[in-house]
């Protein structure tokens, strides 16, 4: 139970902007997502409308975004699996945002560039200089003639749950600047947990806020 205190505490200081990103590990099925998506609903934060960038301009999609940076406030990117191309684009397109990296299988995959950009990411400094060596990237900013810029400074926050035990996550993102919450737990604190949510969705399903939402403190 520390460690979920704990796992709130830091997902609302980064949702705060209190502190600039965190890894948050563990088996799957135990809440992490559940528990940052109500964080989140007690905000006023507007999460990427990929459907609203995408009627603003069918060629936009999360990576490149056709959104004004007054129209979101964080972004979820919740796939099976990105590319350390990808995840730089990404980075670039949301930068100054909270973005989300949920239960991505591939992001740790030994030797990945991946590993190198989110360590790059998690600094502490407000601006993080982040650099990519990958291949070109065009359409910048929604100009095919422009490329992406090989070193950019990040500014946003930054979330990543994964799905995985401790033994699976590198070595040089436990020791990153980024906080590391291990939420590992054993059969019997995993099914009092998962009890625990099913108690708190039935409860307040049946008195949701004024937009429909569950809300939990």
């Amino acid at each position: 139970k520390i460690h979920w205190e704990n796992y709130r505490r830091a997902i609302t200081e980064i949702v705060n902007e209190e502190r600039n990103a965190g890894i948050f590990y563990g088996e799957w099925c135990m809440g992490k997502t559940f528990t940052y998506e109500q964080i989140l609903e007690k905000t006023e934060k507007i999460q990427y409308d990929y459907e609203l960038a995408y009627t603003k301009s069918p060629s936009s999609s999360i990576f490149s975004s056709s959104l004004t940076s007054e129209e979101y406030d964080y972004v979820v990117y919740s796939t099976f699996q990105i590319t350390p191309t990808q995840l730089y684009q990404l980075l670039i397109d949301h930068n100054g945002k909270l973005i989300i990296l949920d239960d991505i299988t591939n992001l740790f995959t030994p030797g990945s560039a991946s590993i190198d950009i989110i360590k790059d990411a998690c600094e502490t400094k407000r601006a993080r200089q982040i650099t990519y060596k990958g291949m070109n990237l065009k359409d910048y900013q929604g100009d095919p003639e422009r490329n992406y810029p090989k070193v950019f400074n990040f500014t946003g926050q930054l979330i990543v749950v994964v799905n995985l035990p401790p033994e699976k996550i590198p070595q040089p993102i436990l020791e990153s600047r980024a906080v590391p919450i291990d939420l590992s737990m054993t059969k019997e604190e995993t099914f009092e947990k998962m009890n625990e949510i099913k108690y708190v969705i039935e409860i307040f399903r049946s008195s949701p806020d004024e937009k429909g939402n569950i809300l939990i403190d």
